[in-house]
């Protein structure tokens, strides 16, 4: 059982979605080519799950060939989270990881296109208990979302069931911008700029809304502090504590995996931090990042690996590990 479904899903600002709304723009020839991959997509999503996952392993194996940036970040993250894995070993995982990536690509017209029946029935919550026992309690909740490939199965599914509010990055193509915003928002979910917003997310926060948070990308060095993540210092966000001791909210790390031989995702809510926020901004940096490995050992080739998570380093005259491994500087085999 989940949140109480008799509370408005909106809180106390209007949901940010006017400025996003369809225009005809949108259907100028210089987006034709982005409409056509949409609808070729959507045409591909109703093949037979096998075809369609066949499908997604024959992209996935090809663009592991390919000498692209995304596998350049990958290949070294996995070398600096796994040093204890052979290179053949995470060559292995970076394959499933690229296979898994294209498989639920290709799914992804269900949470663009699908009602909320459809959804709820490919999309399992687990442990979500002590989440749904706070919010009727009357605590503030924060969903900690760690970047799976499955990230926009958890925004649909658990915006059918929560008051949901987050930060949102806009997308460069105008078209991809209006298909994601209308997404994550046309449940009901608010969404606020990064950097702006701060006090209505507070407000909101201790109006019944839950907070769906990513804490694990690198933003650089502005606003962050360093703490280990898989062992090696990482840029970290420190804004949460700052939330959290606002707010008393609790908070809930969120994985989501896709299961293949069912066609189906599995969201996993993990118990909620324990003494957090300390006061300390390292330790609770450091007890983020263990709470984000720890969802990432839920299913490892389903994490986002080809961000820069170790874009920034403590040292700014210090090259990161992504430029040392094109220079031949690295000190991990790949």
């Amino acid at each position: 059982m989940t949140a109480d479904k008799n509370n408005s899903k909106q809180g106390g600002a209007v949901v940010e979605g006017a400025g996003r709304a369809f225009a005809m723009d949108l259907l100028h020839p210089r987006y034709w080519g982005v409409w056509a991959g949409i609808g070729l997509m959507t045409l591909i999503r109703l093949l037979p799950r096998p075809l369609r996952n066949g499908l997604g392993s024959v992209l996935g194996r090809l663009y592991l060939k390919k000498d692209s940036n995304h596998r350049h970040y990958a290949r070294v993250n996995l070398a600096i989270c796994f040093p204890e894995l052979s290179p053949q070993e995470r060559y292995e995982l970076l394959k499933k990881h690229f296979i898994r990536f294209f498989q639920v690509i290709l799914d992804a017209p269900l949470f663009w296109w699908g009602n909320d029946a459809m959804v709820r029935k490919r999309v399992r919550v687990v442990g979500a208990e002590e989440a749904d026992k706070a919010i009727k309690a009357g605590e503030s909740v924060i969903f900690l979302v760690s970047h799976s490939l499955s990230i926009d199965a958890i925004t649909t599914r658990l915006a059918i069931d929560y008051k949901m509010q987050g930060f949102y990055k806009p997308f460069k193509n105008p078209v991809i911008d209006w298909l994601i915003f209308r997404l994550r928002s046309k449940r009901g979910g608010r969404l606020a700029a990064r950097g702006e917003g701060f006090k209505t997310v507070i407000r909101d926060l201790k109006r019944g809304m839950t907070l769906f948070y990513l804490s694990d990308e690198d933003l650089g060095r502005d606003g962050s502090v360093f703490a280990p993540f898989f062992g090696r210092p990482k840029a970290t966000l420190a804004m949460l504590p700052r939330i959290t001791s606002m707010t008393g909210a609790k908070v809930f790390p969120v994985y989501c995996h896709y299961l293949p031989e069912s066609g189906s995702y599995q969201i996993s809510i993990l118990p909620a931090l324990k003494d957090y926020p300390s006061g300390d901004a390292v330790k609770d940096a450091c007890l983020l990042n263990r709470a984000t490995e720890n969802t990432v050992m839920i299913c490892p080739e389903q994490y986002l690996w080809k961000l820069r998570y170790f874009k920034t380093q403590p040292d700014p005259d210090t090259k990161n590990p992504y430029r040392q491994a094109r220079d031949g500087e690295f000190d991990l085999p790949l």
